[in-house]
Formats: structure tokens, sequence, C-alpha cells
């Protein structure tokens, strides 16, 4: 080849390369603007702690290296999430903890990390462990690093919460059990609150029901806590009470999410023992707040034809309607029905003839939710 042909070749391709390089889009940086000050109405008495223990779970697997529709690392998103949350927080008398899951063997032999606490919670040590977690890898471990959180707050009396910051993808319905496992293994004095990272439905389906294992948790997306009000707003409604109106841990006006879900048996809308019990909490906390009004939700699972399914799905909603009226006396205006059948899972199903799978129970139940305050 002639020398005057290898230059123009050679300078084609560096400006090829150059170009391509050029048009790699660079992941936005999440905006971190001031925080608002919780501090003086802390200090002066008007708040105070109604969290006793509570624990961070922060995702740090592969898929959370990934970029959102919005051009943002998943990864970055979460971290900056618990950063806010910590320097919105005021210095409540409470245990804390923040754990990790995921990082993949290279970086860690276990699949969930305590990499601050269980320990009076401190500010700035909250800060450096927030700071020492820089690394994604490997699959999902939420299921373990739930079981792990159980543990790290077994010893600890009063009121409990669990935040858990992930993108909830690649998982099937073990981390529902997990958390339904640990409210009981904790006598009910946990909250769970889930906060979904990123666009995937699925993993935003996972992360609601997640949160919905608890009657005082639910979910929020990452993104929308970014503007100081609703950071401040969200702090003070999982971990603040105002002392001025008696607000306590478990009072239904901080409810005004999901209050639980109740479980049928296959093909049946006869409401279980485990039904009427998780019932009967929530109508005393009906009994007590008249403004509560409730849309009672049916479920199915994916066995059987969409017309089967459908009416059966009513059935169950019309029975817990029922129970909460003749055995709580609540005006029956305060409850309104609708039946999904299996058009609106609460789990995925691979397999519609396994009836038996978590995802198929989890898709048998009825979900109570608060439309009015």
């Amino acid at each position: 080849m002639r020398p005057v042909i290898k230059l123009a070749v050679f300078l084609t391709a560096a400006l090829f390369l150059f170009t391509s390089c050029a048009t790699v889009k660079t992941a936005r940086v999440v905006p971190e603007p001031p925080v608002k000050d919780l501090n003086s109405s802390y200090l002066a008495g008007e708040i105070s702690s109604k969290v006793d223990g509570w624990v961070v779970l922060l995702d740090t697997s592969l898929s959370m290296h990934k970029r959102t529709e919005e051009n943002y690392v998943k990864f970055d998103i979460a971290k900056t999430f618990v950063q806010r949350m910590n320097k919105t927080l005021p210095p409540i008398s409470s245990v804390s903890g923040l754990r990790t899951f995921g990082q993949g063997p290279q970086l860690s032999e276990n699949e969930t990390r305590l990499v601050y606490g269980m320990s009076a919670f401190d500010q700035k040590d909250m800060r450096t462990g927030i700071l020492s977690v820089n690394h994604t890898g490997g699959p999902t471990p939420m299921t373990a690093a739930i079981d792990a959180a159980a543990s790290d707050l077994k010893n600890i009396k009063g009121n409990k919460a669990v935040i858990i910051v992930s993108d909830g993808e690649d998982l099937d319905n073990t981390p529902v059990l997990a958390a339904q496992k640990m409210i009981k293994a904790l006598d009910n004095t946990v909250c769970i609150y889930t906060v979904h990272v990123g666009n995937d439905k699925d993993g935003k389906l996972l992360m609601e029901n997640i949160a919905k294992t608890s009657s005082c948790g639910y979910m929020v997306s990452a993104l929308d806590m970014v503007p100081s009000d609703p950071m401040a707003e969200y702090v003070t409604d999982v971990f603040l009470g105002h002392k001025n109106t008696g607000l306590g841990y478990h009072k239904a006006v901080l409810l005004l999410k999901p209050l639980s879900t109740i479980p049928f048996e296959f093909d049946d809308h006869t409401l279980t023992r485990d039904g009427k019990s998780i019932l009967d909490k929530n109508i005393e906390i009906l009994a007590k707040n008249p403004e509560i009004k409730l849309n009672i939700e049916g479920h199915a699972s994916a066995k059987g034809s969409l017309d089967y399914n459908q009416k059966l799905s009513e059935k169950r909603a019309q029975a817990v309607r029922d129970y909460i009226i003749s055995k709580g006396n609540i005006p029956a205006d305060r409850l309104t029905t609708v039946g999904y059948g299996k058009t609106r899972p609460l789990a995925k199903e691979a397999d519609p003839d396994q009836i038996d799978s978590p995802a198929a129970k989890s898709n048998m139940q009825v979900v109570l939710d608060v439309v009015k305050e």
C-alpha cells in the first residue's frame, strides 16, 4: 500500500474512533440540593424519635450498575438516597445499621455485609459507612439481607424499621416470604419501607409487595425523594413523631398507603384463620380512625379461566367486606370492592399449574387499600 493511502486509512480510522468515543453519553450526576433542616424542631421538642432500631438494606448487585431511562446509574441513585436520608435525620436516639447485599464473590464471600452498626445512630459514622460502599457486582441476595436484618433487630425492644433500597430486578417472590417471616419473628414490631430504583416494572411490583407485608410500610421511588421537601416528609413519616399530637408509631394517620393483604386458599373465597387475624387488627385501626375509607381489591392466581377467576376475586373481596362490617361494625359506605381476577397479579407466575408456588400464593389474596384520609 502506498504511504499516502496508508496515511489516509489511518486518519479515517482515528476519526471514526474519536467520533465514536465522543458520542458515548456520560451518565448524569444525581442532584443533591440542600437538605431541609429538621434539627431545630427536634431540639425544640416538637418532634421525637418513634423508632428504637432500624437498618438500611442497600442493593449493590450487578444490575445496579445499569443506567435508568433518565441516564442515571442506579447505584448512584440508591447511594444518593441513603446519603440524603442520613443528612436529613436529626440526632435521634436509636440503634441503626447499614447492610449491603450483592457485590459478588470477588469483593466479599458473604452475600450480605453489615458495613455500619448496629450501634447508636451517629450521622458521621453512618456517612462513613455509606462512602465505603463503592462497588457493584454479582447476583441479588435480597432474601439473605432480610434474614440478616431480622437478626440485627431481634434484641432491640420497641419499634423497628427496615428500609430496602433496590431495583428489585432478577428476583422471584422469596423476598416477600422473607419479609413475612421477619415480621412474625419480630412480633409485628417492624415496618418495612421499600425504595425502588430504576424503571423495571416487575422490580417495582416486587418492591411494592415487600412493603405491603407490613401494615405500616410502603414504597417510594428514589428519584422522587431527591428534592428536599419530599425527603424531609419521608424522614418525618418513617422516623419521627409530633409530640404535640401524640402521634404513635402504628397510628393509622401514617398508614395512608396499602394496609395489608389477606390470604386465601386455592379456588376458595372463605376467609382463613390467618386472614381473620389480619382483618381483626385492621378493624381496630378502622374503628379508631373513622376518616379512613378502604378499597378492597380481590386477586386470583393464574390457574383457571379469565371469567372464573374474575368472579372468584370478586367473591374474595366481598367476603372481606362482609367480615369487616359484621365483626367491626364498620359502616358499609367506608368500604368499596373491586375484583381484578388474574389481570393484575401481585407476583409473576412462571407456571400457572404450580398452584402451591410462592408466586401463586401471593396472587390468592385481597389487598386493603386506603383511598381517603
